[in-house]
């Protein structure tokens, strides 16, 4: 809708006349649905208890909060606000047919894609796998300061949703802990604190290779294989001119079970990686920043 609202009236989201009458759908159609506290973010009006969001500087450790963005930019991809608890009722509106017909629904979670994750599959803006045998229909979200997931087990009649103001606790972490805890006579798994195995060599490896221009798109999702192969150009130079790896140090497992490393490199630079395996051991995702200058001669996190 947000999309077709900005081609047609050529102008971001909610500032032409046909854009503020969506906008008005937009906060009448929940409360229909009974979500009265879920409406357009915009900046301009106040909005009683709306939280604030927090980031987190991955350096110093150190909370701020979260840098400004107006609503206007990403328009119908996040500028709604919610809780958590409309966040349920909006799930079981749209399971029972009051939000979209059945087969509607039927549609958002048959039609899907595999996501090269086991048996995780994507459907019209739902994804959609099984957890301990369980079908699981889920989506997430994330924003300046903010994260939330939301999860429905219709095989257990479970709703769950979870809204983080925090960038450094994830929400879909907190969503599995929490129907672990309902659905699970075990207790609930410790938190890991080691390096996944093969982690550290896969991530080596794929340093080396990008920079010898051969990526090994088969150790990878095909998510991460057509990231990598769209970067590759810009990428490649980059790790070139950094020169051989010096040192690999595994420095901690964030909560989402992403392994964090820092990579110095023969050139006197360093940069931070997270990684993520697969089960199989391919690279489900990576991503890296350089350490600014201050904290590579001899610093560690």
């Amino acid at each position: 809708m947000g999309d077709r609202a900005f081609k047609f009236s050529g102008r971001n989201a909610y500032r032409s006349p046909v854009d503020r009458r969506l906008a008005d759908i937009v906060t009448i159609a929940p409360r229909a649905l009974g979500l009265a506290h879920t409406l357009y973010g915009f900046e301009g009006r106040l909005i009683p208890k709306r939280a604030q969001g927090y980031t987190l500087d991955p350096d110093r450790r150190v909370r701020s909060n979260d840098q400004p963005l107006s609503m206007l930019n990403p328009g119908a991809a996040g500028a709604l606000v919610s809780t958590a608890g409309d966040l349920v009722r909006w799930q079981i509106a749209l399971t029972n047919g009051r939000a979209v017909s059945p087969d509607s629904f039927r549609q958002m979670t048959t039609s899907t894609v595999q996501t090269g994750n086991g048996n995780s599959a994507y459907g019209f803006g739902l994804g959609v796998d099984e957890l301990e045998g369980q079908t699981r229909i889920t989506h997430g979200g994330g924003i300046n300061g903010f994260n939330s997931s939301l999860t429905w087990l219709p095989d257990s009649a479970l709703s769950v949703a979870v809204i983080s103001n925090s960038q450094d606790l994830p929400s879909a972490w907190v969503e599995g802990r929490i129907v672990t805890a309902l659905t699970s006579n075990d207790p609930l798994p410790a938190l890991r604190t080691s390096p996944q195995p093969g982690a550290e060599a896969a991530l080596r490896k794929l340093i080396e290779d990008q920079a010898n221009g051969t990526p090994d798109y088969e150790t990878m999702s095909p998510q991460l294989a057509e990231a990598v192969r769209a970067q590759l150009p810009q990428v490649q130079p980059l790790f070139k001119s950094t020169g051989a790896i010096k040192a690999i140090t595994f420095v901690r497992t964030d909560l989402d079970g992403l392994d964090t490393y820092r990579v110095d490199f023969a050139n006197g630079g360093a940069a931070m990686f997270s990684i993520f395996l697969f089960p199989d051991g391919k690279i489900a995702t990576t991503f890296f920043r350089p350490v600014p200058s201050a904290n590579n001669a001899g610093n560690r996190p």
